[in-house]
C-alpha cells in the first residue's frame, strides 16, 4: 500500500466520521452545550467530503496493476464530457483523461470562495468543514493530475518520443503480461474512450456521483454567497456587548455576543422612561419592529432600546435546549445581562410581542420593580394545542399526540428549510420583501435576517423541538405573565395589554381570506380561538388589578384603525404602527 493511498484512508475514515456527528448535531435531539448554527451546510460538505475521498482512494491510485490503466480509463469523468458533446475532436482521449483533475481544480477553486463566504456569515461549523473539503479537493487534484500523466503524458514529457508511442510504451509498461499474469494484454489507445458510447458512461455510479456533487458544491457555494452578501449589504448598525453567563440548559457557560440598539430624538426628556422592546426569537429579531421603532422616536419623541435575542439577527447562535424562549425559565432570560452591559438604568417601559417576549418583560419588572414603569404586552394567546383540545373536546394525552404529530412536521420543514432553501440560496426566491413594511427602505433587510439565515432557522427549530419535548405540565400551563400577574399588581406595575378588535363581520372576513367556509369547523374554531384570547388578555388585567387595588392596568383595542383583516397579527408592519 503507498503514500496515497493511506492518506486517502485516513481522510475517508475522518470525514465519514465527521459525517455521522453532523449528521447527529443536525437533528439532535437532547439538551447540551453545542452551539447551533451551521450543521445543514456542514452536513452537505461533509457528504461531499466523503464521496471525493473514496474516489481518490479507489480511483486515483498511484499503485501500478495490471489492466488498472486500461479498465480506470474508461470510467473517467472525461465521460461526463462525451455526454455534452458529439465530436471526435471535443472528445479526444486526451481531455477524458485529464478532464478529472480538471474537475477537482476548479471546484477546489469554487469552495475556496464558499470558504470565504462562510467566514463573513459566521458560520463556524460549515467553515471547518469547508475548509476541509477544500484540502481534500486539492488533494484529489493532485492525485488524479498523477494518474493521468501516467495514462497519457504531457508534450514536455514527450519530445523525443511521438505522443501515441510514448502512450502505447506506457500502457504496455502497466499492462504486459508477467510471469505471474499470463492472460495479462496490452492496452492501446482505443481502449481509453469509453467503450459502450455516451448513453452508457453517463449511467454509471462514479459518473452520476460525481455530478451529484458538482451540483451540491455549486449549491453551497450560490447559499454561501448569498448569505455572505447580505451580512456584508446590511452591516450591523447598533452596540455590540459581550455577556458571559451559565444561563444554559446543561449549565454550561457560554460567551454570548449581542447586537444592542437604542434610538433616541434630539432634544430628549431623559427625565421620560425609555421603552424596552422585547422581541420574539424564534423566528424574529427585533428588525421586525423598526417602524415601531421610528414612530415612537420621531413622532412621540421617547427613547426606544431593543437587541437581538440570541440566535435571531445578529447575535452569537444559542445553545442546543435553550429555544424555548418563553422567560419562564434562566436559560431563555438574558434581558438584565444585557441592560447591565449596556449600562442601561432605567426606568422602562417594558414591551414584549412574540415568541413569548412578553413573558421576560414581565420577569425583568418582577425581578427588579425599581426599573418598571409598565409592562406592555401585545396580544397574549393561549397555547394553540390547550385551544385545539377545549374546542374538539378531547383528553390531554390526545392533545399531546396530536400536537406532536403536528410540531414533528413543522421541524422536519424548517430542516428541509436549511438543507436546502439556505444551504443552496433558494430561500431568497420565495421569500420577497413585504410591500407593507415599514420603513420601506428596511424592508429587504428585515426579509434577510429574518428569514434568509440558516442560524434563525436553527433557532426556530430548537424552538420547536423544546415544544415537543415539554413535560405534560407545561402542554397545559398558562402564560407565564398571566401566572405571574399578581406579583406584577402587588409591585405596583400596571399591564397595558394590545390586543386586536374584531366584530363578527371582520371575523367572517378572516375566515373567507382563509378559503374556509362560514359554517365550516376551521371557520367556527377560528371565531372561538379569538374568543378565549380575548378572555385571557382581560383575565391578565383583572388579575393585576386586583392585586394592585386599583384599575390602572386595561386593554388597549385597536379597532376600526385596524380594520385590515388581511393579517392576523397585532403590530402589522403599515399604517397601524402609529396606533
Amino acid at each position: 500500500m503507498q503514500r496515497d493511498q493511506i492518506v486517502a484512508i485516513v481522510l475517508t475514515g475522518l470525514t465519514l466520521a465527521w459525517l455521522l456527528v453532523n449528521t447527529g448535531l443536525l437533528f439532535n435531539g437532547s439538551n447540551s452545550c453545542v452551539v447551533i448554527g451551521g450543521f445543514a451546510a456542514a452536513f452537505w460538505l461533509c457528504a461531499v467530503s466523503l464521496y471525493v475521498a473514496a474516489d481518490a482512494l479507489l480511483y486515483g491510485s498511484f499503485a501500478k496493476r495490471t489492466d488498472e490503466t486500461k479498465s480506470s480509463s474508461k470510467d473517467l469523468r472525461g465521460s461526463i464530457l462525451c455526454c455534452c458533446c458529439s465530436t471526435v475532436t471535443c472528445c479526444t482521449e486526451k481531455i477524458v483523461v485529464y478532464f478529472p483533475a480538471g474537475y477537482y481544480a476548479f471546484f477546489a477553486i469554487l469552495q475556496l470562495a464558499s470558504t470565504i463566504s462562510f467566514a463573513i456569515a459566521w458560520r463556524w461549523n460549515a467553515l471547518i468543514c469547508s475548509i476541509a473539503l477544500t484540502a481534500l479537493l486539492v488533494f484529489a487534484f493532485l492525485v488524479h493530475l498523477s494518474k493521468a500523466r501516467k495514462v497519457y503524458p504531457d508534450s514536455s514529457q514527450a519530445d523525443s518520443t511521438p505522443p501515441a508511442k510514448e502512450h502505447d510504451a506506457e500502457m504496455a509498461e502497466v499492462s504486459a503480461t508477467d510471469e505471474n499474469n499470463p492472460t495479462a494484454t496490452t492496452a492501446t489507445t482505443d481502449d481509453i474512450a469509453p467503450a459502450s458510447g455516451a448513453t452508457k458512461c453517463c449511467s454509471t455510479f462514479r459518473t452520476t456521483l460525481s455530478v451529484v456533487a458538482g451540483f451540491v458544491m455549486v449549491g453551497l457555494f450560490a447559499g454561501s454567497v448569498q448569505e455572505a452578501s447580505g451580512y456584508l449589504q446590511y452591516p450591523a448598525n447598533g452596540t455590540w456587548i459581550t455577556i458571559t453567563h451559565n444561563r444554559t440548559p446543561a449549565g454550561c457557560t457560554i460567551t454570548q455576543h449581542i447586537l444592542t440598539q437604542c434610538a433616541e430624538p434630539e432634544n430628549y426628556n431623559s427625565s421620560l422612561p425609555t421603552f424596552w422592546s422585547e422581541v420574539g426569537g424564534g423566528g424574529h429579531s427585533m428588525s421586525d419592529l423598526w417602524g415601531l421603532r421610528d414612530e415612537i422616536v420621531n413622532t412621540h419623541g421617547r427613547r426606544y432600546c431593543s437587541y437581538d435575542m440570541p440566535g435571531t439577527g445578529w447575535s452569537s447562535p444559542i445553545v442546543n435546549g435553550a429555544g424555548d424562549l418563553s422567560g419562564a425559565r434562566d436559560f431563555e432570560y438574558i434581558t438584565d445581562l444585557v441592560m447591565d452591559a449596556l449600562g442601561e438604568t432605567g426606568r422602562y417601559v417594558l414591551m414584549g410581542s412574540m415568541d413569548g417576549a412578553y413573558n421576560r418583560a414581565a420577569k425583568f419588572a418582577i425581578d427588579r420593580p425599581e426599573h418598571a414603569v409598565a409592562v406592555v404586552p401585545v396580544t397574549i394567546f393561549n397555547d394553540e394545542f390547550l385551544l385545539y383540545r377545549d374546542f374538539n373536546n378531547i383528553t390531554t394525552d390526545e392533545m399531546i399526540e396530536y400536537g406532536v404529530s403536528q410540531l414533528s412536521g413543522r421541524y422536519g420543514f424548517g430542516h428541509l428549510i436549511m438543507l436546502f432553501g439556505t444551504s443552496f440560496g433558494l430561500i431568497s426566491v420565495f421569500t420577497p420583501a413585504s410591500s407593507s413594511y415599514q420603513p420601506q427602505d428596511k424592508a429587504q433587510e428585515s426579509i434577510f435576517l429574518n428569514l434568509q439565515t440558516e442560524k434563525q432557522w436553527a433557532t426556530n427549530c430548537d424552538y420547536i423541538r423544546h415544544q415537543m419535548t415539554r413535560p405534560i405540565d407545561k402542554w397545559i400551563a398558562e402564560p407565564y405573565i398571566v401566572s405571574k400577574a399578581s406579583e406584577l399588581g402587588a409591585n405596583g406595575i400596571p399591564v397595558l395589554d394590545f390586543f386586536l378588535e374584531r366584530n363578527s363581520s371582520q371575523l367572517a372576513q378572516q375566515c373567507l381570506n382563509s378559503r374556509w367556509e362560514l359554517d365550516s369547523s376551521e371557520c367556527a374554531f377560528s371565531n372561538w380561538t379569538y374568543a378565549q384570547n380575548l378572555a385571557l388578555n382581560e383575565e391578565l388585567t383583572r388579575r393585576v388589578n386586583d392585586a394592585a387595588g386599583d384599575n390602572s392596568s386595561s386593554i388597549i383595542m385597536c379597532g376600526a384603525e385596524c380594520a385590515d383583516t388581511t393579517n392576523a397579527f397585532l403590530l402589522n408592519q403599515d399604517d397601524h404602527i402609529a396606533w
